[in-house]
């Protein structure tokens, strides 16, 4: 018995290792969510501001999440240095546990084929290990950790009647709302209809464990969430307009339909396992054969998951990454689909069946993963940091270096924060052509600047990628009246 159980998790986590922490620094930091927390989590690293997320120096307007995150990624940062690596960690780490939890429970409670059908779908689902989760550096994996943990603590009070198991779900929501704030609560819907299900609503509410839970998931959110609260007067009114408001107002998205998830899960978020969960949730509403405890895991898994996407499609505000916390439920679902169509054979115990039957998609999950292939429009808007990762990775001295960029700019105060802070080379980011001047380096990608350099500057092409250049400024074509102090190199 010891042999196999120590056999299932080295064949688990030879299998993570690969689709989810192989060459994890390999490519440069996205935009948005991913640069967002990098820049935050140096600036509080170096300025030993613990409470809030910040940036130049005081609390970040953009990013209203609380700290957990940061915490993790500053500590990953202080053992592994400034990288990419460091700051996707954290996110690899919550994605590892997530499946190893998720195995765990359910080879505790039913059995290995039953583990390894749902832990396969998991770590083979695009959405779970892909982009803005397990192998980048922002908040859904770690939301999705707590949420999965929240969600087997409450299982287990349905499958055994541990009402200390209700304490468990409390302290692990509390860490997901201290993770991603209003996102850990669209759990709670499906959570109320499994209980008006199970007909155990009151019995849930109605002892010391429920208040005690509450007690202690309003202490943890407290704990991380109020210093926060008591520096910054504007924070409540933020993350009640911005955060929960993505509920009720159309933030940054539009033109999307209702059908935008479910398109996505079976296209490519979930692959094939999306036909499994729909199967499963048949299985659910027509399937009595069942034992009470496949079919209670099954029911509350289906209802759970239905409200929670239900939520999400309604809500005006949609991103591809908001179904991420779903998926361990969706695996789940799918997991007892596979493992009953198996159990028809008589084949239950032929616990690592499903790792043939996986090999194409394992080979896929791991290609998907460590292609990291970005689209041509994603490329030409990230070829600034691009260029900077490449030139960091190869160990080439850019000190002195100006780059020209318009729009975001998180990513490339990562990299200058990076080739100031560990190789002390100077990188200075300009976001007009005011301070150029002749025997300058310049790095440029977009376009419009591209022609404008051109146009301002006779300039001499020293380096050329897909998508950016470097320019050395011989001397400027502006008019004199606007060009004070720039000299023609001789």
């Amino acid at each position: 018995m010891k042999k196999d159980i120590l056999l299932d998790y080295s064949l688990l986590l030879g299998l993570l290792f690969l689709l989810v922490f192989l060459k994890l620094g390999s490519h440069h930091l996205h935009w948005w969510d991913e640069s967002i927390f990098a820049v935050n989590s140096i600036e509080m690293m170096e300025s030993k501001s613990w409470w809030a997320p910040l940036f130049n120096g005081d609390f970040d307007p953009f990013n209203t999440k609380p700290p957990l995150v940061n915490w993790f990624q500053i500590l990953s940062m202080k053992s592994f240095g400034i990288s990419e690596f460091s700051i996707r960690f954290p996110s690899a780490i919550a994605a590892a546990l997530t499946v190893l939890v998720v195995f765990r429970f359910l080879k505790r409670n039913f059995n290995a084929l039953l583990a390894w059908s749902t832990a396969l779908f998991l770590i083979t689902s695009q959405g779970f290990i892909g982009y803005h989760a397990a192998r980048t550096g922002d908040s859904d994996s770690m939301l999705t950790l707590f949420l999965c943990l929240s969600f087997l603590s409450f299982l287990t009070y349905l499958l055994e009647n541990k009402k200390r198991s209700i304490i468990f779900f409390f302290v692990f929501m509390g860490l997901a709302f201290s993770t991603k704030l209003f996102a850990a609560l669209l759990f709670l819907p499906g959570i109320l209809g499994v209980l008006i299900w199970k007909k155990n609503l009151k019995r849930f509410i109605g002892n010391q464990y429920f208040l005690l839970g509450l007690g202690f998931c309003m202490l943890i959110v407290a704990l991380i969430l109020g210093p926060r609260l008591f520096m910054d007067a504007n924070y409540l009114a933020s993350i009640l307009t911005y955060d929960a408001g993505r509920i009720f107002i159309n933030y940054d998205s539009s033109g999307l339909s209702y059908s935008y998830y479910i398109d996505h899960l079976f296209s490519f978020r979930f692959n094939f396992g999306a036909f499994f969960t729909f199967l499963g949730m048949g299985m659910f509403l027509f399937k009595t054969e069942l034992s009470y405890r496949l079919k209670t895991m099954l029911g509350a898994s289906v209802i759970l998951s239905t409200a929670y996407l239900i939520i999400i499609t309604l809500a005006p505000t949609k991103h591809i990454w908001y179904d991420v916390p779903v998926l361990p439920i969706f695996s789940i679902i799918a997991g007892i689909c596979l493992y009953t169509s198996i159990a028809k054979f008589k084949l239950v115990k032929v616990q690592w069946l499903p790792l043939f039957l996986f090999i194409y998609p394992l080979y896929f999950g791991f290609r998907c993963a460590q292609s990291n292939e970005i689209s041509q429009e994603q490329k030409k808007l990230e070829a600034n940091e691009m260029y900077l990762f490449d030139a960091y990775k190869k160990s080439r001295n850019i000190d002195g270096l100006k780059v020209l960029y318009s729009g975001w700019e998180r990513g490339l105060l990562f990299y200058q924060k990076k080739f100031e802070l560990t190789r002390n080379q100077n990188i200075e980011l300009l976001k007009s052509l005011e301070n150029v001047k002749a025997g300058d380096k310049l790095l440029v990608s977009d376009d419009a600047l591209n022609t404008k350099v051109n146009t301002d500057f006779q300039t001499e092409l020293v380096e050329e990628n897909d998508n950016s250049r470097v320019y050395l400024i011989l001397a400027s074509t502006r008019n004199y009246d606007t060009d004070i102090g720039l000299e023609k190199l001789p």
